[in-house]
């Protein structure tokens, strides 16, 4: 949406002027450390929300959220205040895991210390009336499950089958003390589990390469062959490693989240009523247990910035015969 209205205003240029550097002052300011990350719920989140409902403001716009420019957003937030990972029985001795580049903590993970036996679930699927199980035997009970989550060419649905909740659901059932996805060579930050899901006594990480690496060694498959074989079959490990796992969580009360709403009216009497929407997400992940700010200035400060440029033009352009109604998502 953003990109086809950006290219009405440049086959339109003579009616529009698109300022470039109003856009990357916004990118350059709520990409900044003074906004922590933009966490939903946190300071930098509502610092953000205001940020922008001020600049819509300022632009002219029309506040169109339910309390002024604001819509109340109600959601699960919680802080991360200590996170670790220690693989404790390889061969090459205790390995104690570094946050933000060996893992992450999911967002709205559950908090927990202990140590436990890590099992490997494959794609983490339990759906034998499709014919797959990932599961088979393994002992899951009490034990760190590890679930496989890179195959964008899978057979099986996401929503059905696939999603973090999903398969966090499936490991529960099985007995999991703790649940770690690997979905990429780097681990992802901040994957949240929505607040169904949310279970404060199961935490819940995110594992890269090297990791996973480490927990194949002497499974007989290397990271690359067992993602290859576990396309055409289950491959359930038992791998005879413990982790040590500790993170503290903390459930935040009487907070939420908000987006912002603004819009500009259009002056055809009867297509007025006709809303085109234009919307793109301000938040992103915030800082971690060791106070490491996640900026996000591209997902999503860059569509922000642009979002707020266009939401100007319009309102300082030529009337449209349609009302064009302008959307900071909280919570992408």
């Amino acid at each position: 949406m953003i990109r086809l209205l950006l290219c009405c205003l440049v086959l339109t240029s003579s009616l529009y002027s698109f300022d470039v550097q109003n856009a990357r002052d916004i990118i350059n300011e709520i990409g900044s450390d003074a906004y922590a990350g933009r966490r939903p719920g946190h300071p930098g989140g509502i610092k953000t929300e205001d940020y922008l409902a001020a600049k819509l403001q300022e632009y002219g716009l029309k506040p169109a959220g339910r309390n002024g420019f604001m819509q109340e957003v109600p959601m699960l937030v919680t802080r991360e205040e200590s996170a670790a990972l220690t693989l404790m029985n390889h061969e090459l001795g205790k390995i104690p895991l570094v946050q933000g580049a060996d893992f992450s903590v999911v967002t709205n993970s559950g908090s927990g210390s202990f140590m436990a036996n890590v099992v490997i679930a494959g794609m983490g699927y339990n759906r034998p009336d499709k014919g797959r199980d990932d599961y088979g035997d393994l002992d899951c009970q009490n034990r760190i499950v590890v679930i496989l989550r890179d195959f964008p060419d899978s057979p099986y649905s996401f929503q059905e089958d696939h999603s973090r909740g999903r398969t966090l659901a499936w490991a529960k059932e099985k007995g999991a003390a703790a649940v770690i996805w690997y979905d990429r060579s780097i681990p992802v930050q901040g994957a949240a589990i929505l607040e169904q899901d949310y279970d404060p006594n199961l935490p819940m990480f995110y594992i890269g390469d090297q990791v996973l690496s480490l927990l194949l060694d002497g499974s007989g498959y290397s990271l690359k062959t067992y993602k290859s074989e576990l396309k055409k079959q289950p491959i359930p490990i038992d791998t005879g490693y413990e982790m040590w796992v500790s993170v503290r969580t903390r459930k935040l009360s009487n907070v939420s989240a908000r987006n912002v709403v603004g819009i500009v009216y259009g002056n055809d009497p009867v297509l007025k009523n006709e809303v085109v929407v234009v919307g793109a997400h301000m938040d992103h992940v915030g800082e971690n247990a060791k106070g490491v700010i996640f900026n996000g200035a591209d997902d999503n400060a860059s569509g922000t910035g642009l979002l707020s440029e266009l939401a100007r033009n319009i309102a300082s352009g030529p009337a449209l015969k349609r009302s064009v109604m302008f959307i900071h998502f909280t919570g992408e």
